[in-house]
């Protein structure tokens, strides 16, 4: 350069090829990572689904079945028809408990495997697009526990996985559909009344709906 100085300015041509090659790795990763949303978008709708459709099977329809049964056979109504009093009554609120226990942990179960399904898909996606990119430098493993934890804390398709679940958490729904053949049966409805209740209708929302 001027008075001898050496120059330091980067060639145009050389400019050129580097930003050239760095727009090059940015489309590379957009793409990579735009499949790779959707990807994982649609293997978690089908875990909604999938739950879903496990508490319908372990849950609605046994439920249904035994509530619609015994109301059917069970005359009295009235305020003063409590469990306490009547034997068929406290036994139907016992079996409502047991099957929505055993239903919302399958539901649990299940939901955990296909996260863990889900951060093994994730871990692989990054080791790929780390050797894709030619970092040549692999991530390490992660702790399967904290990703595990890490995925399901993570907002997809909006909301917590826990969230997507509230009607199938054994507590809330327990309480709820006990309450609800005990308030159905005090104030009079009839069992289909009660029953629809809990399985909803074109124009609203049942607890288990």
């Amino acid at each position: 350069g001027p008075g001898g100085v050496p120059s330091t300015a980067i060639p145009q041509a050389v400019n050129d090829e580097l930003r050239a090659i760095l727009r090059k790795r940015a489309g590379e990763w957009l793409a990579r990572s735009y499949r790779h949303d959707l990807l994982v978008a649609r293997t978690v709708r089908g875990m909604q689904v999938e739950a879903q459709q496990e508490f319908d099977r372990m849950v609605v329809a046994p439920l249904l079945k035994a509530i619609g049964g015994t109301l059917a056979t069970f005359g009295p109504r009235g305020s003063d028809v409590i469990p306490e009093a009547f034997p068929q009554i406290a036994a139907l609120q016992r079996e409502i408990a047991q099957v929505i226990d055993r239903g919302a942990e399958s539901v649990h179960r299940l939901t955990q495997r296909r996260m863990a399904e889900v951060v093994q898909v994730e871990a692989a996606w990054t080791r790929g697009t780390a050797t894709a990119l030619g970092d040549g430098i692999a991530p390490p493993a992660a702790n399967v526990a904290t990703a595990e934890r890490q995925a399901i804390d993570r907002p997809f398709l909006g909301d917590k996985t826990e969230r997507w679940f509230e009607k199938m958490l054994s507590g809330p729904t327990k309480d709820n559909v006990r309450a609800w053949v005990n308030a159905g049966i005090q104030q009079g409805l009839t069992t289909d009344e009660i029953v629809r209740g809990l399985r909803g209708t074109k124009e609203q929302t049942g607890i288990l709906a």
